[in-house]
């Protein structure tokens, strides 16, 4: 609004504690491939602080053009469908993941509509919450309840606020 740059540093606590074992099996991808999976919870407290400082809309209608191409489907472009080919290999030994991101067993093709209902009713319920419910509401409880051979094992696990 000022014309203004900011810097916006956001380290936030995971809805868990963790303390990563030092196995290899636990990290199956390298860097730079993918940053350890420990880091994405972040993400939700980052919205809401963002929002907080430099919001001017209602949080809940920040999430309402991604609710409805999850809803009601996207194109794929290039880069997704690639993205979803390469990532088969990576992935394809986790139930859930092959679920949500193929098709008959086949990643998507270029084009092809992609629709996401379980992105869409998550986003809904962050949106609603202010994101509380992703730290210590219902999507944190389906988190908790998720097998432990796709977390690792509970071991090390308390659960946390997010960082403010």
């Amino acid at each position: 609004r000022s014309g203004a740059a900011h810097w916006f540093l956001l380290l936030c606590a995971p809805p868990f504690s963790f303390h990563a074992p030092s196995t290899p099996r636990f990290y199956p991808l390298s860097l730079p491939d993918a940053l350890p999976f420990f880091t994405v919870p972040g993400a939700v407290s980052a919205w809401v602080a963002l929002h907080e400082r430099f919001g001017s809309l209602e949080f809940k209608t920040l999430f309402q053009p991604a609710i409805t191409y999850a809803t009601r489907g996207f194109q794929v472009s290039r880069q997704t469908a690639q993205g979803w080919k390469r990532s088969v290999q990576r992935y394809s030994q986790f139930q859930s993941w092959c679920e949500t991101f193929l098709k008959h067993g086949k990643p998507p093709e270029v084009g092809e509509l992609m629709c996401l209902p379980d992105h869409a009713m998550t986003l809904k319920e962050i949106a609603e919450t202010g994101g509380a419910s992703f730290y210590s509401g219902s999507i944190a409880e389906q988190i908790d309840a998720r097998p432990e051979e796709r977390r690792g094992g509970k071991e090390g696990r308390t659960r946390r606020a997010p960082a403010q």
